[in-house]
C-alpha cells in the first residue's frame, strides 16, 4: 500500500471490543428484565393475599354478630391470618371495640411478617 491512501473498516481488535460492550449492555438489560419480570409476579402474588385477606374482612362485618375469632388462610403463594379481638370499654359505653388485624405469616415459622390490615370497629353491646 502507498502512504496517503485511505483505509476503511475496522480491525479485528475494534470488532472484538464493540462486540464485548454490546455482550455487557445486553446481559445488563437482561438481567434488569428478568429482576423486573420476578418483582412483578411477587408483587402480584402478594395483592392476591391482601385481596383475599380484603375480602374475608368484608365477610366479616356483615356478620350481624362478630365475635373474638381467627381465621387462616392461603392467596397467591403467601399465607395470612385475620385476629379479631374485643378491646377493653367502660361498662357504660353502649358499643364494644373489636380490633380486626390481618397479616402475613412467615414461611418457617409462625411470626407476621407484615401487616396489611389493621382496624378498630364498633358492635352495640349484647
Amino acid at each position: 500500500m502507498k502512504r496517503g491512501q485511505c483505509e476503511t473498516g475496522f480491525t479485528l481488535v475494534e470488532t472484538l471490543v464493540g462486540m464485548a460492550i454490546l455482550s455487557a449492555v445486553l446481559i445488563a438489560s437482561y438481567s434488569t428484565a428478568s429482576n423486573a419480570l420476578r418483582t412483578a409476579s411477587r408483587v402480584a402474588e402478594r395483592q392476591a393475599a391482601v385481596n383475599s385477606v380484603q375480602q374475608q374482612v368484608d365477610t366479616l362485618l356483615r356478620q350481624p354478630s362478630l365475635e373474638a375469632q381467627s381465621l387462616e388462610g392461603t392467596s397467591g403463594g403467601y399465607r395470612w391470618r385475620i385476629d379479631v379481638h374485643a378491646l377493653n370499654a367502660p361498662i357504660e359505653w353502649q358499643v364494644i371495640p373489636l380490633r380486626i388485624q390481618g397479616y402475613f405469616i412467615n414461611k418457617g415459622f409462625n411470626g407476621r411478617s407484615g401487616t396489611i390490615l389493621d382496624t378498630v370497629v364498633l358492635r352495640r353491646r349484647a
